[in-house]
């Protein structure tokens, strides 16, 4: 699940953060505050409320429709269900039979639940976020559990996407909608987003993002795990369709309910997630995800599969959170350290068999 900001008819700009991931599309987990929220100097927590006002302060329906990608206008929570598929980008081939370019390696399939929450007294919302997206067996479409690395021969278990929080500020500014940024104390501007496109019966909102970070910088992770020096490189790519027919409906000072019947593409280049046993600098390539999603009314419309293996096994992921999680978003990367390598005690080198 990143930043982007879109001009309408050269006038207008409308910024915003994507995180999807669906990213999602991203991809991406538990980062634990442990015992920081119970210190005497952590901030009191925001007061929160539903976004209504601030969606109805937006003028442009555009903007309104988009709102309704980005979360409910209501407040309640909302659901994008993702599915598809993820594939080794191996330039030159050079794995030959072992791990060919272009193999579908596992099927994905998961979701995102979210929610807008104003900050009380003030133009902010936010978009708050979780998401579990599990990988499946390519026939079966049942959750794998482990998986044989087929260059090195090692069988590891498989650590789904767990996102515990990804969350995106914005601001309404003279009835539009602004991206806010935050490093540190600074406010930074962000990667852009098209105005819709008119194909057919469909508005398509479209956005390019190329994440790119240290994790001993951004997360204060010193062991760089499978990433070449320690940098996540990756890029994603989404399109969420949104039937222009709606745009009509926008206009008005009232705060629609509901959902709108809202579809996404997803794409992600990134490197071999951490569980694959494979580093990006001994073994050269990428995965490609590529899926799909539409917006659902709530978690109860999630495949049953799903619903089950949640509630016995991730129940924090039913809803979103009840406070804003002042920490950076969590990513797989983070998750996997959290989750694996800390509770081991090892260097991802050493978890991987390769020391």
């Amino acid at each position: 699940m990143n930043s982007y900001v879109a001009k309408e008819n050269g006038k207008k700009s409308l910024l915003l953060v994507l995180g999807i991931a669906l990213t999602v599309l991203l991809i991406s987990s538990f980062v634990f505050i442990g015992n920081a929220a119970a210190q005497s100097n952590e901030p009191a927590p925001q007061k929160l409320e539903k976004p209504a006002e601030l969606y109805k302060k937006l003028k442009d329906p555009k903007e309104r429709l988009f709102f309704h990608a980005l979360a409910r206008p209501d407040g309640k929570d909302m659901v994008y269900h993702i599915k598809g598929k993820a594939y080794a980008y191996v330039p030159g081939d050079i794995f030959n039979k072992n791990l060919k370019h272009g193999q579908a390696l596992f099927g994905i399939e998961g979701y995102n639940i979210r929610r807008a929450v104003r900050i009380k007294g003030t133009n902010d919302f936010k978009i708050m976020t979780r998401e579990i997206v599990f990988y499946t067996d390519l026939k079966t479409g049942k959750i794998i559990k482990n998986w044989k690395n087929p260059i090195t021969g090692i069988t590891y278990p498989v650590s789904h996407i767990e996102n515990e929080h990804v969350d995106f500020d914005y601001r309404v500014v003279d009835g539009s909608i602004r991206n806010v940024i935050k490093v540190g104390d600074r406010e930074i501007g962000a990667f852009p987003i098209e105005t819709p496109e008119r194909l057919g019966e469909l508005l398509v909102f479209h956005a390019d993002a190329f994440p790119l970070y240290d994790l001993a910088e951004r997360y204060n992770i010193k062991d760089p795990m499978n990433l070449k020096n320690g940098m996540y490189t990756s890029s994603e790519f989404f399109d969420f369709q949104v039937p222009a027919k709606y745009e009509n409906k926008m206009k008005g000072n009232k705060t629609p309910k509901g959902i709108l019947p809202i579809t996404n593409s997803w794409t992600r280049v990134s490197p071999w997630t951490p569980w694959m046993g494979l580093d990006e600098t001994e073994y050269p390539g990428n995965l490609v995800f590529h899926a799909r999603s539409e917006v659902m009314e709530s978690f109860d419309d999630l495949p049953e599969w799903i619903q089950e293996e949640v509630e016995d096994y991730y129940p924090l992921y039913e809803s979103t959170g009840k406070q804003i999680d002042p920490t950076p978003n969590t990513t797989s990367w983070t998750s996997f350290y959290e989750n694996v390598l800390k509770p081991a005690a090892k260097t991802w080198r050493a978890w991987a068999g390769l020391d």
